[in-house]
């Protein structure tokens, strides 16, 4: 261990929020879109039910002497609420709910086997290290990825000058031939 058994259990709090935290950090920019469509009462219950659920679920923990089971709670109450938000921007925003999960799903396709491989070394016990390693390695490889094939990032870097020669050139150490 990196800081010491003193540090594990905020380790483990850290790996229950993580989630939550994920799909937060996607749900925030989304946020401003009901005020733009001026759907104002729909924000004021999202923040009430965000609100509400937020306080149960520090409360049943608190009640049960449970400092896990309240954040597991606070979890899956911000899972659902944002989620929702998220699939309710999309639906103001006029994305076809369709088209938004076929993009989840491929991404999620792409995430099984390296999800597999870090579940799996992970129950092996292997060094906390290691798996960090490895883990950045993976989301590296990812990236490189989708550089390589998505299309709309290629459009955006193309915007910017930063054509598939120089990228190789940068990403790869490979110098582009001139001709």
């Amino acid at each position: 261990m990196i800081f010491g058994s003193a540090w594990t259990e905020a380790g483990v709090y850290t790996q229950i929020l993580s989630l939550w935290a994920f799909i937060w950090f996607i749900s925030s920019p989304l946020t401003g879109i009901y005020l733009v469509v001026g759907e104002y009462d729909f924000g004021f219950r999202y923040n009430f039910i965000n609100l509400v659920t937020r306080f149960l679920s520090l409360i049943i923990g608190g009640f049960l002497h449970n400092a896990r089971l309240a954040l597991i709670l606070f979890s899956i109450s911000g899972i659902v609420v944002y989620g929702y938000l998220c699939l309710k921007m999309i639906s103001y925003s006029g994305i076809k709910s369709s088209r938004a999960l076929k993009i989840v799903f491929s991404n999620f396709i792409l995430f099984i086997p390296a999800g597999i491989v870090i579940i799996l070394l992970k129950t092996a016990e292997i060094n906390q290290t290691l798996l960090v390693v490895f883990s950045c390695m993976i989301i590296c490889l990812y990236y490189l990825y989708i550089l390589k094939n998505d299309a709309q990032v290629k459009k955006i870097l193309k915007e910017f000058g930063l054509d598939g020669k120089l990228l190789k050139k940068t990403i790869l150490g490979k110098v582009p031939k001139s001709g």
